[in-house]
């Protein structure tokens, strides 16, 4: 199990891997960014996540070894591999209070299998 960047960080030194995607889909993860309430420098802060959202600020999440997020822009490029995130189906809750409800029984599930217990 792996995620994007950390198949490209190997992939990249020649280690034998490759990335397979269910077909029945991946799970997705949100990346959240914000500005804090009280921020020293709200306005800034309104500045970077501009950026970060504009065409350019995506290209650098997806390019840089430290991030390789990909972009559900659909003008975003490839990340390196040559995919794009639309390329893969992504599993994503469709009800945010159900899945909060399972919290609880998934963790103790989790916990299991790691033999966390």
């Amino acid at each position: 199990m792996a995620e994007w960047a950390g198949y490209v960080l190997y992939h990249q030194r020649n280690a034998p891997i490759a990335f397979v995607a269910p077909e029945d889909g991946l799970p997705a993860t949100a990346l959240a960014t914000g500005v804090v309430d009280k921020a020293p420098h709200p306005e800034s802060a309104r500045l970077f996540i501009d950026w970060l959202m504009s065409l350019r600020g995506q290209a650098v999440y997806q390019q840089s070894p430290d991030l390789l997020y990909g972009s559900v822009r659909n003008d975003a490029p490839a990340m390196p591999g040559g995919l794009r995130l639309r390329d893969f189906k992504l599993l994503v809750p469709g009800d945010i209070n159900d899945l909060m409800a399972s919290r609880k029984t998934f963790n103790a599930d989790w916990n299991s299998m790691l033999g966390l217990l």
